[in-house]
């Protein structure tokens, strides 16, 4: 529980705005509640009865991105609805890093012989952030070259709003018509290998993906409740939130093991989770760990070095985008 607020903090906050006391709550900070009030200012109007109605939410601990309806991410404005979780910073960092390598590699890609579809694939989708940012940053390398992307959800929420934010970002795809691109979205529960297995020889039509990309749950329950903001735990859906290791199996066991995928890069919330797969991974694959710039572990990444694509530049440049740990 957070402690409680002084009354000289509110006070204070009274004085510069009706509306600012609603807002530290959460923000707990004069600062951070001037930040969040101007931004609802500019989402609602400053002599609105929305915007008090907006800051009364904010009282009550409903997420900013909730209100408002939308993040940024990247060069991406991704619409926020209830029931699907928010974009976070940490996931927004490493997407952009792994686009820019992808970039990078421009030139080593072009010698890959990519004259078959190029294809990634990006499970727990959500608003369908991470793959919506990569076709977004990469677009200019698949002109020749295709890239078939495929985002896959157990949530029909999240499904319909990957399907929006696509919409929304590409104009419903014509500002990829000079691009070789396609995007589709999948409702599939992931920890079914039986679907799993029904969907790769079905919609995949058994063709390697080239990039696995997922941000799974990965908050332990006790973590959960300690730890985790209050707007965190009562408002976002906690299917996307809760879990330990269950995806990573799922990655080591189902699909490695069906020998399709030629690399992945996991967000992860410790380092167990890390380890777990690099000692359950075949030896043939590579892997290694990215830190965010709050200096948390972040991404777990692999590619098998046995393939014909040369993913080690691609990932080199990776670790390079990546901060690195004091």
């Amino acid at each position: 529980m957070s402690p409680r607020l002084h009354p000289s903090l509110l006070r204070e906050a009274r004085s510069i705005h009706k509306c600012l006391p609603l807002l530290l709550p959460e923000c707990r900070t004069i600062q951070q509640a001037k930040q969040e009030l101007k931004w609802l200012i500019d989402g609602f109007g400053s002599s609105s009865n929305k915007l008090q109605r907006a800051c009364i939410k904010r009282y009550r601990h409903v997420p900013l991105q909730y209100i408002l309806g939308s993040q940024p991410f990247g060069s991406l404005d991704i619409q926020c609805k209830k029931h699907v979780l928010i974009p976070r910073w940490e996931t927004e960092e490493w997407s952009l890093n792994l686009s820019n390598s992808l970039k990078k590699s421009m030139n080593s890609m072009n010698s890959m012989k990519l004259n078959n579809d190029w294809n990634i694939v990006d499970l727990c989708s959500g608003t369908g952030c991470i793959p919506l940012l990569v076709i977004k940053e990469t677009k200019k390398l698949f002109v020749m070259n295709s890239l078939k992307v495929n985002a896959i959800d157990c949530s029909p929420f999240a499904i319909n709003l990957t399907n929006l934010n696509f919409k929304r970002n590409f104009n419903n795809g014509l500002n990829l018509k000079n691009c070789n691109i396609s995007f589709n979205t999948h409702k599939l529960n992931i920890l079914n290998e039986v679907k799993v297995k029904k969907f790769i020889s079905g919609d995949l039509m058994n063709r390697k993906i080239n990039i696995l990309t997922c941000n799974p749950p990965y908050i332990p329950p006790l973590e959960f409740i300690n730890d985790v903001r209050s707007s965190v735990r009562m408002y976002e859906p906690k299917l996307a939130l809760l879990g330990n290791l269950e995806f990573y199996k799922n990655l080591c066991f189902t699909w490695i093991k069906l020998d399709l995928i030629e690399s992945f890069v996991y967000e992860i919330g410790e380092l167990s989770q890390a380890s777990y797969v690099q000692q359950n991974v075949p030896h043939t694959w590579v892997t290694g760990v990215t830190y965010d710039s709050n200096n948390k572990p972040r991404c777990i990444f692999g590619y098998n070095k046995t393939t014909s694509t040369n993913y080690s530049t691609i990932f080199n440049n990776f670790l390079d985008e990546s901060y690195h740990p004091q």
